[in-house]
């Protein structure tokens, strides 16, 4: 009885089986797609295995998977309203591109030339000059440029080399901004912010700068870079360090080099509040943290903080606000 039972039970399955192939090998030929991405509706047989996607202009395939725009201006106005950015970045530049923009050309200038020669913190510290040290961007900004700004992935030098970007925000997002994709420049290597500094004009100018509430990194980091291969682009860069520095922080740091003033580094007070850093504050000489408007609580905890660590002081920049923000990093000694 039971063996006859497990027979019956295979053969069910089996049967099952069948049937799914078939109806699958049905609704292919039927062209028949479950995404449907790029269709502004689906009619109510869809659903049920019958409908065809009803697909976007510009799109055809039985997915709605097929782009025929081949106008780079076009296609950066749809990117940028949120349109056409499903079945992306795959179906970008198919076809023979039109209005492809002309790659941008830019230069590095420095007002204190890095010396190439010294390639890595401890060439650059034990010839007696300053390693600066530029920390890369997450590039995750919110934008929506134009034509000739967007990364042109389609032709020319950039071309195949721009980073694919698409944000859709949440359901639970009432503010902010809405759909969007595109194309981005990579951001610059953390090698390119690698730099040494040995003329005397250039370390007089670090170190003012670093014991000035760490003024300098626009100076510093370099704000375009040059590939070699054609190519060229902006930088941005989420903050800064420079070696050597004291163990015991920015205090230390700014004695040694001699730049303390009332024993504070220059221009740097207790709660005083500078003209390029909102909401800049100290919570012990050599000690820098980052406060926007916070309460006795957290003030607390963050002097605790401070107390008890002391460190290589790092400066990050607040995205989009073009200001320099402290903050302790890489503690190095226990007080």
């Amino acid at each position: 009885f039971l063996s006859g039972l497990s027979f019956l039970v295979l053969d069910m399955y089996l049967a099952l089986l069948l049937a799914v192939l078939a109806s699958t090998l049905t609704l292919a030929q039927a062209g028949w797609c479950g995404s449907c991405d790029n269709a502004p509706s689906r009619s109510w047989s869809w659903w049920f295995g019958f409908g065809k996607c009803r697909c976007y202009s510009g799109w055809s395939g039985s997915c709605c998977s097929d782009w025929a725009v081949t106008d780079w201006n076009e296609k950066v106005r749809l990117w940028n309203s949120g349109d056409s950015c499903e079945a992306q970045p795959a179906n970008s530049c198919k076809g023979s591109q039109r209005n492809s923009p002309a790659d941008p050309s830019f230069t590095q200038a420095w007002d204190y030339p890095p010396d190439e020669s010294k390639t890595s913190e401890s060439q650059c510290t034990s010839a007696g000059c300053l390693w600066v040290e530029c920390f890369e961007s997450s590039n995750n900004q919110f934008n929506t440029p134009s034509a000739g700004e967007m990364c042109s992935n389609c032709a020319g030098a950039w071309q195949g080399k721009c980073e694919w970007h698409h944000y859709a925000p949440g359901a639970l997002a009432f503010a902010g901004p809405g759909e969007h994709c595109g194309f981005k420049y990579p951001t610059c290597p953390s090698s390119a912010g690698e730099n040494c500094f040995c003329s005397a004009a250039a370390k007089d100018a670090l170190k003012s700068g670093w014991c000035n509430n760490g003024q300098g990194m626009d100076t510093f980091c370099p704000a375009h870079m040059v590939h070699g291969d054609g190519r060229s682009q902006e930088c941005s860069w989420n903050g800064w360090t420079v070696a050597p520095q004291e163990n015991g922080g920015i205090g230390a740091t700014c004695a040694a080099w001699n730049l303390i003033k009332n024993g504070e580094p220059d221009a740097v007070a207790p709660n005083k509040i500078n003209s390029n850093m909102e909401g800049f504050s100290r919570a012990e000489p050599g000690v820098a943290v980052e406060s926007t408007s916070i309460g006795a609580a957290s003030a607390l905890f963050l002097g605790a903080g401070a107390f008890m660590m002391r460190g290589r002081r790092r400066l990050k920049k607040a995205p989009g606000e073009g200001q320099e923000n402290l903050e302790m990093l890489g503690a190095t000694q226990a007080v």
